[in-house]
C-alpha cells in the first residue's frame, strides 16, 4: 500500500477515533504517510509505544509523521487508552515476534471479545 494524507476531522469526515491504529497501520506502507488531528489534542500519546517496536513515527505540533514500510520487531507496549490500544493492537500484530501489551483494560472497555475475533482472523493471542 502507498502513503497517505489524513487529516482527522469531526464526522462526516475522517474519524479522530480511527488515527492512532491507521497510523500503526501506516507503518507498513511504502513512503511518508501524514495524519492531522484537528479534533483533540494529546492524541498523539501512542507515538512514543509505536516506537518501541522500531516504528518511524513522530510529531509535529497536531501531525503525526510516519515512514513507512518499517519492520517492526515485538516489544511490550502500554495501552495508554482505547485507541492507543487500538494501535498497539494493530503494530503488534504487523510485528515479527512476541509483544505483550499491559493495561489492556482499555480495550476491554471497548471491544467485545477482541482477542476471539482476532484469533478468527488467524492472530495468536493469550491473555495472562
Amino acid at each position: 500500500c502507498e502513503a497517505v494524507q489524513v487529516q482527522a476531522v469531526p464526522y462526516p469526515g475522517f474519524a479522530t477515533d480511527l488515527h492512532p491504529p491507521m497510523a500503526a497501520a501506516l507503518t507498513q506502507a511504502k513512503g511518508v504517510s501524514l495524519i492531522h488531528e484537528r479534533v483533540y489534542d494529546n492524541r498523539t500519546l501512542y507515538v512514543n509505544e509505536l516506537r518501541k517496536l522500531g516504528a518511524r513515527i513522530i510529531t509535529s505540533g497536531d501531525t503525526v509523521i510516519i515512514e513507512g514500510p518499517t519492520a517492526l520487531g515485538a516489544s511490550t507496549m502500554r495501552c495508554l487508552d482505547i485507541r492507543a490500544g487500538a494501535a498497539a493492537v494493530v503494530a503488534a500484530l504487523a510485528a515479527e515476534g512476541e509483544s505483550t501489551l499491559l493495561d489492556i483494560h482499555h480495550l476491554d472497555r471497548g471491544y467485545s471479545d477482541l482477542q476471539g475475533r482476532l484469533r478468527s482472523l488467524g492472530a495468536a493471542i493469550e491473555r495472562r
